[in-house]
């Protein structure tokens, strides 16, 4: 244990009614280190391509398409069954609140006809950040995609950030012809926005990759600690062949300018998103960062096996919920690295995550007067994965994972898994039920690299024919849907990230 938490945690037992004091040391910066936070973020890149990307995870000997992060992969920690949401703006905002969709507002696709919005009042990773004097410089670069009008170019600062550069929206339609916001907070704690929706030419994915390294050329001389948001908007469509700079000695290089496939386009534009990031880590000192790399939602139907065909991005099953998530501790022999961890995670652990690597101990955030304090927080720590131990056997390691899409609609769904069976209601009434882990030696799981379910176990039967072992998993994960649901529909328009009358997640 730190000694710094060790020693708030004695003051609050005895100060327990003189809240005022331990509001005070809140108020001043208990981090107990202060290694640098890089989050790097790949726009509709699914767990079906990351053997491609880093092979040695699954024996393979694919030839790479993305060779630096392959390399990151040598010592990173793959964590195989990391959920995030369908699509990208409820993932981005779990991960920027530790909570989930029903709880921050966002549950669709920004920019769909029933808007769902990140409320203001949301405390994110750079809001407690600033709540506890940190210390931390902090900044979100790239796409940004939380909010329902893209005018207001001081948003992602109003959400906590010291400084945004990026593109507000979703998507671009072409990567070369494209707007960029730029927004700083001043000392005064004003904010000047100095670019709005400005047309840049420069192709998006070098243009914020070169921006990143400023931000971050600027922090390390000032000696400065810093956390990074980096957003790109690769391999989002429109799928294309990138610049010939961004792909020598690769074999994309070769590749037509228009008529290769969909899925081609997609790996060379992966290939160029690893040219760039491979530039943003010459201004990064990897003894003392750590670097979170994920998808934010499924690959897309484009560019997907045919059994992943209308189970990809959009959709509750595996394949569009499935992301590559590795974390690479900083290279110090503090941490182990190289690992495998197929317990369940989930986007909103992102948020303590980050948290936690930038020295905060988020049981001290939710005590009284602390930035978190009753606020419901879905996500847990992965930091403890890094170590030589895991979380499998402790008291808060997640046994269930739960997610939705479009929940208010009647085309929506929600779904839920355990280590081996997974559940989906969808609002129209209709159920399914799966295998999702071969070591359950289910009849028909065959494994594979691709994220997907294997049979249906109530295609043919209902819930009580099924056999004693399933029907078990089914009562349970139906339960939990249940209560999950009741827990959504409660908090569902609530503004007030205190929203006691709902209950906690967990």
């Amino acid at each position: 244990m730190k000694p710094v938490t060790a020693f708030l945690k004695t003051l609050r037992a005895r100060c327990f009614y003189q809240p005022f004091l331990l509001a005070i040391l809140l108020s001043t910066s208990f981090s107990a280190r202060s290694e640098n936070v890089l989050l790097v973020i790949a726009d509709d890149l699914g767990l079906d391509y990351f053997e491609k990307i880093c092979p040695q995870f699954y024996g393979s000997t694919t030839e790479t398409i993305a060779p630096n992060i392959s390399e990151l992969c040598k010592r990173a920690v793959f964590f195989s069954n990391a959920w995030a949401y369908t699509v990208c703006s409820p993932t981005r905002a779990s991960m920027l609140t530790g909570r989930y969709g029903f709880r921050n507002g966002v549950t669709q696709v920004q920019g769909d006809v029933q808007q769902s919005v990140i409320e203001s009042n949301e405390m994110t990773i750079p809001k407690v950040l600033d709540a506890v004097n940190s210390g931390y410089a902090h900044a979100n670069i790239g796409k940004w995609h939380l909010q329902s009008s893209i005018v207001d170019g001081a948003y992602p600062v109003e959400m906590g950030w010291d400084y945004y550069y990026g593109l507000l929206s979703g998507a671009v339609s072409d990567y070369s012809n494209w707007q960029v916001t730029e927004a700083t907070r001043l000392a005064d704690d004003t904010i000047d926005v100095s670019k709005l929706l400005e047309t840049q030419t420069e192709y998006v994915t070098t243009n914020v990759s070169t921006q990143a390294q400023q931000w971050l050329d600027e922090k390390n001389t000032a000696q400065q600690p810093w956390l990074l948001w980096l957003a790109y908007t690769a391999p989002h469509s429109p799928f294309h062949k990138p610049p010939a700079d961004l792909l020598t000695g690769s074999t994309f290089a070769d590749l037509p300018e228009t008529g290769a496939s969909d899925a081609e386009y997609y790996q060379a534009m992966i290939y160029a998103m690893d040219t760039q990031l491979a530039a943003v880590l010459e201004s990064v000192d990897l003894s003392d960062t750590f670097i979170v790399f994920m998808g934010d939602n499924g690959s897309p139907d484009d560019v997907v096996a045919n059994e992943l065909l209308g189970k990809s991005k959009g959709s509750v099953y595996e394949g569009g919920l499935r992301v590559p998530l590795i974390i690479i501790p900083p290279n110090t022999g503090e941490y182990s690295g190289t690992k495998q961890v197929d317990d369940l995670v989930h986007s909103v652990d992102i948020f303590p995550t980050l948290l936690e690597m930038a020295g905060q101990d988020m049981n001290q955030l939710q005590t009284l007067g602390a930035p978190l304090e009753n606020i419901d927080i879905d996500g847990k720590s992965l930091l403890g994965y890094l170590t030589d131990g895991d979380l499998t056997n402790a008291l808060d390691a997640r046994t269930t994972l739960y997610n939705e899409v479009s929940p208010a609609q009647q085309s929506g769904s929600r779904t839920v898994r355990n280590e081996f069976f997974k559940l989906i209601k969808h609002n129209t009434g209709e159920e399914e039920f799966y295998s999702i882990n071969c070591s359950m030696a289910e009849a028909d799981c065959v494994n594979t690299f691709l994220p997907t379910e294997t049979t249906d176990w109530l295609a043919d039967q209902l819930p009580r024919e099924l056999p004693a072992k399933r029907i078990r998993a089914y009562k349970t994960l139906s339960t939990h849907l249940d209560d999950m649901t009741q827990i959504s529909d409660c908090e569902a328009g609530q503004t007030d990230p205190v929203n006691t009358a709902c209950g906690s997640l967990y």
